[in-house]
């Protein structure tokens, strides 16, 4: 996710969805859909990226919305968001291993 996770792209919302979703199984053993995990990231994760799923979510349902000027450059400024969400994923895996 670091290495690739950039924002500026209509797939850059399919790693934090990701993400959220790999923490959701991680932790309570369940397999969600992408739009499943950002409804589940909102309700249960703590970290900031988290407030960034509803669009994520509203951007699967609707990815004509991605020439709107609001999405657009929101999308442009995601990277930061995929690396946390990255760092938060790295957190949980290595708290439930050891």
């Amino acid at each position: 996710m670091r290495k690739f996770g950039k924002g500026n792209s209509l797939h850059s919302v399919d790693w934090l969805l990701l993400a959220s979703k790999f923490i959701a199984w991680w932790q309570e053993g369940v397999i969600l859909s992408k739009s499943h995990a950002a409804d589940w990231g909102l309700l249960h994760l703590s970290s900031g990226w988290k407030e960034n799923l509803k669009r994520c979510k509203e951007l699967r349902k609707d990815p004509s919305m991605v020439t709107s000027l609001e999405y657009s450059e929101w999308l442009s400024n995601l990277e930061p968001a995929i690396i946390e969400a990255s760092h938060n994923l790295d957190s949980v895996l290595e708290t439930t291993i050891h």
